[in-house]
C-alpha cells in the first residue's frame, strides 16, 4: 500500500508534472528518489517488522507454536522488502510517464512466478506448519524478485523515458515526493489498523475464527488495487 498506492501514488503524479511540462531534470531526480526511498523504506520496514513483529503477533493472542510459524513466514516475507517496493516504485514511475503496459506485464510476471514457486515449493499437507508457512514465505520473495528483474529488462531494453542517473538526485524533490506520499500513507495506516483491531479481536475466539477473518480481510482489501488501479489511470 506505501510503496504501489500511497508514496508510490505520489510519484507517479510527479513525473507525470515533470513529464508534462518538459522538465526532464526533474523526472531524472524523481526516478533516483523513487529508488532511494525504495530502499531505505523497504529496509527500515524489514528491520521493524523482523525485530518487534512478535510482540503484534503475541497481542493478536497467538500462542507460542502459533507464534513460530508467523515469525517463520514475516521472516522470509519481510526481508524481501526491499525488492517489493522497488519493483513497486520502479513500476510508479513507469505509470507516470503515461506507460501502463510495462508495469503490468511485470505484475503478471510476479503472479505466474508466485504460483511456479508455491506449486514447487509447498510441502505436503502432512508437513509441519513451519516448514509449510516458511515455503509460502519463500515463494512470495522469489517471486517479487523475479518481477523486480522483468521490469528492470523491461525498463533497460525498452524505451526509456527517463534516463537513469543517480546523480539527479535532489533532496528537495525527494521531501516534496515524501510530504504528499507519508500524508496519502494515513489512509494505508488506517486500514491496516483496523484489520489489526479485528484480527486480535477475532483471535480471542479461536483458532478457526481467526482463520475465517484472515480469509476474509484478504478479499476485502481485494477493494485496493482495483481502486488502485482505476486511480492510477486517471493520473492521465
Amino acid at each position: 500500500m506505501f510503496s504501489a498506492g500511497a508514496i508510490g501514488g505520489a510519484i507517479s503524479g510527479s513525473v507525470a508534472r515533470a513529464m508534462g511540462s518538459g522538465d526532464g531534470q526533474r523526472a531524472s531526480a524523481l526516478l533516483a528518489s523513487a529508488i532511494i526511498i525504495a530502499l531505505i523504506g523497504g529496509s527500515i520496514m524489514a528491520f521493524l517488522v523482523i525485530n518487534w513483529g512478535h510482540h503484534i503477533y503475541r497481542w493478536a493472542g497467538l500462542d507460542n507454536d502459533l507464534l513460530q510459524v508467523a515469525e517463520r513466514y514475516a521472516w522470509w516475507v519481510f526481508m524481501a522488502q526491499p525488492v517489493y517496493w522497488l519493483m513497486n516504485m520502479l513500476c510508479s514511475v513507469l505509470r507516470g510517464t503515461g506507460d501502463l503496459k510495462r508495469p503490468a506485464w511485470a505484475m503478471s510476471v510476479t503472479v505466474i512466478s508466485y504460483t511456479f514457486w508455491a506449486y514447487l515449493l509447498l510441502p505436503a499437507p502432512s508437513a509441519s506448519q513451519e516448514l509449510v508457512m516458511q515455503s509460502a514465505g519463500q515463494a512470495m520473495a522469489l517471486s517479487f524478485i523475479v518481477g523486480l528483474i522483468c521490469i528492470v529488462v523491461l525498463y533497460l531494453y525498452g524505451q526509456r523515458p527517463i534516463d537513469i542517473h543517480l546523480s539527479a538526485f535532489n533532496p528537495s524533490v525527494l521531501g516534496a515526493v515524501l510530504r504528499q506520499g507519508l500524508l496519502a500513507a494515513s489512509q494505508s495506516v488506517m486500514t491496516i489498523i483496523y484489520s489489526l483491531v479485528a484480527t486480535a479481536l477475532f483471535a480471542r475466539l479461536g483458532l478457526h475464527w481467526l482463520a475465517g477473518y484472515g480469509l476474509s480481510v484478504r478479499l476485502e482489501l481485494l477493494m485496493v488495487p482495483v481502486i488502485f488501479g482505476i486511480g492510477g489511470a486517471l493520473i492521465h
